[in-house]
C-alpha cells in the first residue's frame, strides 16, 4: 500500500520543518504515539533510532530509524521493528508564506482481512496526524 497525503500549513517553511522534526514534540502531533525515546546514536537527527510506544491496549512498541534528513526539504524514516514496517517521507515546500507538506508512506499489508484493517488504521492515523500537525503549528505564536 502506498498512502500519500498533502496539507498546507499557514506557517513558514522554517517553523514547520523545525516543529515537525523536533524529536521532543512528536507526541504532540503524531496520532497514536504515546512515547518516543531516542535510543541512539546521539547527535543529529539523520541516522537516529527511536523506540516508540503506541497507544494500544497492549502498548505496542516499534523501532524507527531516521534514514535521511535534508534540511528544510525532507525527512525519511523506516520502521525496523514491529508488526508493520512502513517506510515514509515527509517533504516540505515553501508555498508563498505557507508551507506544503507531502507525506508518503509505503507498507506491505498483504495479510488478507488483517491487511485491510491495517490499511484503514494507517489512513486514519495519517489523516489525524496531518490535521494535528497543522492545527498545532497554526495555533502557535
Amino acid at each position: 500500500m502506498i498512502l500519500t497525503r498533502e496539507t498546507v500549513v499557514a506557517r513558514s517553511l522554517e517553523d514547520v520543518f523545525a516543529y515537525a522534526c523536533d524529536e521532543h514534540r512528536l507526541v504532540e502531533w503524531r496520532e497514536g504515539l504515546q512515547r518516543s525515546t531516542r535510543i541512539g546514536p546521539p547527535g543529529p537527527l539523520d541516522g537516529a533510532r527511536f523506540r516508540e510506544v503506541l497507544q494500544t491496549p497492549a502498548g505496542l512498541q516499534t523501532s524507527v530509524v531516521v534514514v535521511s534528513v535534508e534540511p528544510l526539504a525532507s525527512v525519511t524514516f523506516r520502521v525496523v521493528e514491529g508488526f508493520v514496517r512502513p517506510v515514509g517521507t515527509m517533504r516540505f515546500e515553501r508555498d508563498g508564506e505557507r508551507t506544503r507538506i507531502t507525506y508518503r508512506v509505503e507498507v506491505a499489508t498483504g495479510f488478507g482481512v488483517i491487511g485491510t484493517m491495517i490499511e484503514r488504521t494507517m489512513v486514519r492515523i495519517t489523516d489525524r496526524s496531518q490535521q494535528r500537525l497543522r492545527e498545532r503549528l497554526e495555533a502557535r505564536d
